[in-house]
């Protein structure tokens, strides 16, 4: 399974990189999406609630620290919307 998910970003990546491309990616893996994405937006009840922008050049290096806290930034505000509406649900 891993290595399918390789291929197909490795293919997303050259497809994107053909101009003009607008192209939308749904996935819940935010190991998939800051590879392949320039924007990553967050969803909560059905909206987007938050925009984030990759500011990395193609081809990633997902060992640079600042993708790293690029990473914890958005895992961070997505665990945070979790428990808002997780209490919002009591």
């Amino acid at each position: 399974m891993r290595f399918r998910r390789v291929a197909a970003t490795g293919a997303a990546v050259s497809l994107w990189q053909r101009p003009p491309v607008t192209t939308i990616f749904v996935t819940h893996s935010i190991e998939e999406a800051l590879p392949l994405s320039t924007r990553v937006g967050i969803m909560a009840s059905g909206r987007v609630s938050d925009i984030y922008e990759v500011p990395f050049g193609y081809p990633r290096d997902v060992t640079d620290p600042a993708f790293s806290e690029l990473r914890r930034e958005i895992m961070d505000r997505i665990e945070a919307g979790v428990r808002t509406e997780r209490g919002a649900g009591r």
